[in-house]
């Protein structure tokens, strides 16, 4: 009897601890409501911050051309569903608890809480990837691969080259054979520069030093090329790789010493849709880039649609919209990327919109490329995701766009949805140039993670689509002779010319329905006649870059319905008469030569945004300005600047220290 008594006390006392414990558990989810629901928040932001780097990884690999392995993939998207359940569940239960104290709900809430935060630990650090992608290798690509690492080694080839039409893949080849003849020692530098349609020397050479940690001191091309030179001809073997060439290159003006058969000379690899390119700079090794087979294509698709593509309802019109990508890998993986997770119907309906898309001239791109891509557009989930993109096309070919320009435009417009300030404006552009990089519409900038780009072929489709469905006049080059004829530009709304020079301006701009202009101007150049504005009451946004004004035309006052004015670069004499623009709401002479503020721009009482940044020249900002701009949100002005004249009033000095503070 006492054994059992013995045991059954026992039993009593595990149980009873048990309870304790159980119960502890329980009061301790109430008691440490406030400590859980912080810990929570601070998890959730470090599992953002694993994704952004991860994200930046993911960019950086995509832009190469390399495939993102899977599992990458899928831990993005338990990312983003985590953000998006624990920013529900903090603003509705925890706000729910601050209005309404119940045991019984913050005793859940807490648990909850606890729970999640355990599993955004584990996503966190499931994150840690040691490879995020891979370059995908293909059959037909493997020949022209190992004849280049070939010619690589021929002391008798200098030159090489690799042609075919835009998005097919060229970049990412001379990307892997950069990486493999690092990997195996081949050269001692591998250097690689985008020269684009427009060719900038300076700039080409600042790439190139850039990846040689080599600090060019000159100032004319000249004595950059000879420091450039000095550099590459160093007695060691050294590969450079220039991209994107459309035009005769002359290297020697560049800086790069070529010299075939001589040891410790330069060799170069070139990519260009254009043979006749290489014809002309005499590359001795060409080899044509071709679209991929049907099948590499069709394994390239299903590697970026997924499992989906199995589903007998969608693998028929799988199979159809991959044939219609015409095997350029681009087209195919913007398309894969815009279809993947759809249903049946919009695969049909994508289908139909491949088939009937009308033929465009697009040099070097055949219409079945030019549909795939206007596709990925016409599924952008948003409208001002599509505004977004189709702004972005205003810029020059191979730019680092800004994103605090996009804000701006697309707030002079009225097209960004459901936003009230500038802020939340800014916010609501990141997350749709956010949409537009995982559509593969839009690239990560170079450097500045502000700043974004275009694939040219993409550009290319959207200055089409741009044209055909918002009147778009997009025309940049070197030399502007004549301005567009009457008949061109007379019903756009929105035109962007950008040239190194424009000889001539008409005395009117007769252009009615004209919503946007942005005129770019590299040799300052002048708009003579007063009367230019006056065919153009509708703008809401004037862009006028490196432009020259001793004043600005009188016309100018008449548009009552401009919104954005940016003069940056501009050399400016009087800007006086900006004070009969009553409506305007943002203001930029960003990199102007104003010595001293207007003092009229109190009279802007509508200005959200003034930017002074890089104004070297700025001295004086007149009192009782920048405290008349009663609805200024955003001031920018340079970090040094502290001219403001002594009778400024204590609201002028309070406002400018507001506002100056996190914006500099």
């Amino acid at each position: 009897m006492e054994i059992v008594n013995a045991a059954v006390g026992k039993i009593v006392e595990q149980i009873t601890e048990w309870l304790m414990r159980s119960m502890g558990l329980q009061i301790g989810y109430l008691v440490r409501y406030k400590e859980n629901i912080e810990k929570l928040e601070e998890e959730i932001e470090k599992l953002d911050g694993e994704q952004r780097r991860v994200q930046r990884r993911v960019n950086e690999a995509r832009n190469d051309g390399e495939i993102i392995e899977d599992d990458v993939w899928r831990w993005l998207t338990k990312v983003y569903g985590m953000k998006e359940e624990v920013d529900k569940f903090l603003g509705d239960q925890v706000q729910e608890q601050k209005r309404c104290f119940i045991f019984s709900s913050r005793y859940r809430v807490s648990k909850e809480a606890k729970k999640k935060t355990d599993v955004v630990i584990k996503l966190k650090d499931d994150g840690n990837f040691e490879r995020i992608a891979h370059y995908e290798t293909f059959d037909s690509r493997a020949l022209i691969f190992n004849k280049i690492m070939e010619a690589l080694q021929d002391n008798s080839v200098n030159l090489i080259g690799v042609y075919g039409i835009g998005g097919v893949g060229k970049t990412a080849m001379v990307v892997e054979v950069g990486k493999q003849v690092e990997k195996d020692g081949v050269f001692h530098d591998v250097v690689m520069a985008v020269v684009s349609q427009n060719v900038n020397v300076k700039e080409i050479q600042r790439k190139l030093a850039d990846r040689l940690n080599l600090q060019l001191k000159g100032e004319s091309e000249d004595g950059r090329a000879a420091e450039l030179w000095n550099r590459l001809n160093n007695g060691k073997q050294n590969l450079v790789i220039l991209d994107d060439v459309w035009e005769e290159l002359n290297l020697k003006a560049v800086g790069i010493p070529v010299t075939a058969g001589i040891k410790g000379c330069c060799k170069v690899v070139l990519t260009s849709r254009n043979q006749g390119v290489f014809q002309k700079m005499k590359v001795q090794n060409n080899f044509p880039l071709g679209v991929l087979s049907q099948e590499e294509s069709w394994n390239l698709f299903k590697k970026m649609v997924g499992n989906s593509v199995d589903n007998p309802k969608i693998q028929n019109y799988a199979v159809d919209v991959c044939k219609e990508c015409g095997g350029l890998p681009f087209a195919i993986l913007a398309v894969a990327a815009a279809l993947k997770g759809k249903d049946e119907h919009e695969w049909a309906d994508a289908l139909k919109q491949l088939r009937d898309s009308m033929l465009k001239n697009i040099e070097g791109v055949e219409s079945t490329v030019y549909s795939s891509l206007e596709l990925s557009y016409n599924h952008l989930p948003f409208e001002d995701a599509k505004w977004c993109f189709l702004l972005c096309c205003l810029f020059r070919e191979d730019a680092e766009i800004s994103i605090d320009d996009l804000v701006r435009y697309g707030m002079g417009l009225r097209v960004i949805q459901n936003v009230d300030t500038l802020e939340e404006a800014r916010n609501r552009v990141h997350k749709l140039v956010g949409t537009l990089k995982t559509r593969c519409l839009l690239l990560e900038g170079s450097i500045d993670k502000n700043k974004v780009k275009m694939h040219d072929v993409i550009r290319d489709v959207g200055i089409s689509i741009a044209k055909d469905k918002e009147a778009f006049l997009v025309k940049h080059g070197v030399d502007l002779k004549e301005w567009p004829e009457k008949d061109v530009y007379q019903r756009c709304r929105v035109i962007s010319l950008r040239y190194e020079n424009i000889d001539e301006y008409p005395d009117e701009l007769e252009c009615s329905e004209l919503n946007t202009l942005v005129l770019e101007c590299r040799n300052a150049s002048t708009i003579a006649s007063d009367a230019f504005f006056n065919g153009t009451r509708e703008l809401k946004v004037l862009d006028l870059r490196c432009m020259l004004f001793r004043s600005l035309p009188s016309s100018l006052s008449n548009l009552s319905n401009l919104r954005m004015l940016c003069l940056r670069e501009c050399k400016l004499e009087d800007v006086s008469m900006l004070k009969d623009l009553k409506n305007l709401e943002m203001l930029s002479f960003r990199g102007s030569n104003i010595m001293r503020l207007a003092p009229e721009i109190r009279h802007l009482t509508r200005l959200r945004l003034l930017d002074l940044q890089s104004c070297d020249y700025l001295q004086v900002i007149p009192p009782n300005v920048i405290s008349s701009l009663y609805r200024l949100e955003e001031l920018y002005i340079p970090p040094w600047f502290n001219g403001w004249e002594v009778e400024a009033t204590n609201i002028e000095r309070s406002r400018q220290e507001v506002l100056c503070d996190f914006k500099n």
